[in-house]
């Protein structure tokens, strides 16, 4: 049993109205050129891997897109799971429309025909990171039910909420972590008891160095300052 997570790519956020944290934009963007080049690298990793399986995304464009692009070098099938959206940090509901499953379905070719979704979809604020951990959990026991390969392509939040349902005590958390960078991934391995075997964290060597992003915030710049 194999479960891959990764954050989307760059999103572009400069044609966009936003007054939060960038690394957690309550918006709706599309992806940068640059995050449609991540993605196609993690596509093309994840097809060296022999990666087949079923593509989890949230609903917002940005995890879509990149799990599109991801789905056309893996011939994979996408779901859209509401379940690992942003994390919402105001009070309310995101003031965005989101998109229906059916206007999903017709923007990004590989989602499922028979995937269903309720709109609206959004969560309510504020969130805490264990209000997005709740809402990940059942998403993490239902994988680990099945036999199926999977890749969950969600955001900063929901991604860690993942690493940690997952890990629960086997993490060190004396070991300095990683950065989750825009299309990093981690995998987590299990054996056949469904009791985890190996795991590796926010992984960027698929990736050349020049084109890693947190949103924002260049690797490279971060290189150019430790040196």
């Amino acid at each position: 049993m194999l479960i891959y997570v990764t954050r989307h790519g760059q999103p572009d956020l400069e044609k966009v109205s936003w007054k939060a944290n960038p690394d957690i934009p309550l918006c709706d963007p599309v992806l940068t050129d640059k995050g449609r080049i991540q993605a196609k690298y993690l596509g093309q990793f994840l097809k060296q891997k022999k990666f087949n399986g079923l593509i989890i995304s949230s609903p917002y464009r940005r995890t879509l897109e990149t799990a599109q692009i991801v789905a056309e070098q893996t011939n994979s099938t996408i779901k859209v799971e509401p379940m690992i959206q942003e994390y919402v940090t105001k009070e309310g509901f995101p003031d965005f429309n989101g998109l229906n499953i059916k206007q999903i379905q017709r923007c990004y070719k590989n989602v499922s025909r028979d995937c269903e979704m309720d709109y609206p979809w959004f969560s309510q604020g504020p969130e805490t990171l264990e209000k997005v951990k709740k809402r990940v959990a059942p998403i993490i026991t239902r994988l680990l039910k099945s036999d199926t390969e999977v890749l969950l392509v969600g955001h900063g939040a929901s991604v860690h909420a993942c690493k940690e349902v997952i890990l629960k005590n086997a993490f060190n958390k004396n070991i300095p972590e990683k950065h989750n960078w825009n299309c990093s991934l981690s995998t987590y391995i299990f054996d056949n008891t469904r009791k985890l075997k190996k795991y590796k964290l926010f992984d960027t060597k698929h990736m050349p160095e020049d084109i890693i992003t947190s949103n924002m915030r260049l690797y490279c710049r971060e290189l150019e300052y430790a040196i």
